[in-house]
């Protein structure tokens, strides 16, 4: 089941966001980083997330767990012209990939942002093979990409647009 994230939420979003990065970024960012992401601290983050009125976040729910969740909303800055939304984030947990439940939450999140009047979506997703092809097999086109440092790290992010259209 999706429905719209709490603050009650923010503790079991952020241990999720830290159990995909610890799953998804070893080969981008070394492990000392990865075990001195804070649950406290992504926590706050979370819950400022959730309680921010120009931003969107969902949680897909089975068993009353957490099993993902996706965030965003419409630009306020125009970073790519015609992209009108920005998905901030989208995890699913590491052991229910493949389970269709990223799919959901990214059709959610369009249609959402379609309600909004938004007609294309972009994200930044980490130069992962398996998160690239995840996103090519949603229909996602690469639009953008840029090299970034996270932890003294050099990575590359590629930029994806999406069509919000069913």
């Amino acid at each position: 089941m999706i429905r719209l994230a709490t603050a009650q939420d923010a503790e079991a979003i952020a241990a999720l966001q830290i159990a995909c990065w610890r799953a998804t970024y070893t080969e981008h960012v070394s492990e000392q980083f990865l075990e001195s992401l804070s649950l406290q601290k992504r926590t706050y983050l979370w819950e400022d997330t959730v309680a921010n009125e120009h931003l969107h976040t969902f949680v897909v729910e089975k068993d009353g767990r957490i099993l993902g969740f996706v965030s965003g909303g419409l630009v306020r800055k125009e970073n790519y012209p015609g992209y009108e939304a920005e998905l901030i984030s989208l995890y699913v947990l590491p052991e229910h990939n493949g389970l269709g439940h990223g799919r959901e939450l990214m059709e959610h999140f369009l249609q959402l942002m379609q309600q909004k009047g938004a007609q294309q979506i972009y994200l930044r997703v980490v130069d992962d093979a398996a998160s690239l092809a995840f996103f090519d097999k949603l229909g996602g086109h690469p639009i953008d990409v840029q090299d970034a440092v996270i932890d003294d790290e050099h990575i590359r992010l590629y930029t994806y647009g999406f069509t919000c259209e069913k």
